[in-house]
């Protein structure tokens, strides 16, 4: 029965982390050895899958740390015949090379284009030069779209062979609409996200959501998720004077969800077309 190891990046409360535990999910399924390294909300449902846990840290270069010694730990200690690494980053694609050293078959989950989310910092040639040189170190590299197969061979000179299509899956079942006999007093309309950096495009929901809720209809924003940005989307809902009108629910577990969403009349989402990371979504 063969070894698998998936080495977390994020949260895995995250978009990004909620894909690992679907990754992670499937590969049980069909019997094999399974750990996943991370930190935040575990999937108690998947059955022949460990966890190795990382307790974060408000500091987000701290909780890197502890997860690249985490994942190096778990490299030196599973000995994992496949290893994924989530994300070119540097706490997740040097003990996946340790792997490879090891023997391991390495993939890159490569979900999405981090740089994109930080246009203009100075750490974005760094994320650049991780993004670029990475997919070259790797067996394969999967992706879940083909604007991102063509970044990453035109960028990494990789040949298509060794960029695999891994599609987001999606458990229909778990999202499926169903009755509700739950109905709330006032009209409910549904943001939710993991609060990070790719959710920035919320402060433009709350700008237009301004405009809805001077209508006087008593509807209510219900935003829902944890993240870094949380406090300063707390801060402008203030500034906003929203206070009462957006309800932050916090992070709420990816099987409760269908529940919430049966709540909503209307979710809403938006990304900033300026953002470029959001054509590899």
């Amino acid at each position: 029965m063969s070894r698998w190891l998936i080495l977390s990046s994020l949260t895995l409360s995250s978009g990004t982390g909620i894909r690992l535990k679907g990754i992670a999910k499937g590969l049980a399924h069909r019997g094999y050895e399974v750990w996943l390294v991370g930190e935040g909300e575990r999937d108690h449902s998947i059955v022949g899958m460990s966890y190795v846990q990382v307790e974060g840290s408000v500091h987000p270069l701290v909780t890197a740390l502890k997860l690249f010694l985490a994942n190096l730990g778990a490299v030196i200690r599973i000995r994992p015949e496949y290893c994924i690494a989530s994300k070119p980053l540097p706490h997740t694609v040097v003990p996946a090379l340790l792997a490879r050293w090891f023997g391991a078959v390495t993939f890159l989950d490569f979900d999405d284009l981090e740089s994109g989310y930080w246009q203009g910092r100075f750490w974005l040639p760094l994320l650049r030069f991780w993004e670029t040189v990475s997919p070259r170190l790797f067996h394969y590299t999967c992706v879940h779209t083909e604007e991102l197969a063509e970044e990453t061979k035109e960028r990494a000179k990789i040949p298509r062979s060794r960029i695999m299509r891994l599609n987001q899956g999606v458990d229909v079942a778990l999202f499926s609409p169903r009755e509700t006999e739950e109905v709330p007093a006032k009209p409910v309309v549904l943001y939710a996200a993991h609060l990070g950096v790719a959710a920035e495009g919320l402060n433009f929901v709350l700008h237009g959501f301004r405009y809805v809720a001077a209508q006087g209809t008593g509807v209510i924003l219900l935003v829902i998720g944890g993240g870094s940005l949380l406090p300063l989307f707390q801060k402008e809902v203030k500034r906003l004077r929203l206070n009462g009108k957006v309800v932050f629910g916090g992070q709420i577990e990816h099987r409760h969800m269908p529940k919430v969403m049966g709540l909503a009349r209307a979710a809403v989402n938006y990304t900033p077309p300026e953002n470029v990371a959001s054509r590899y979504q």
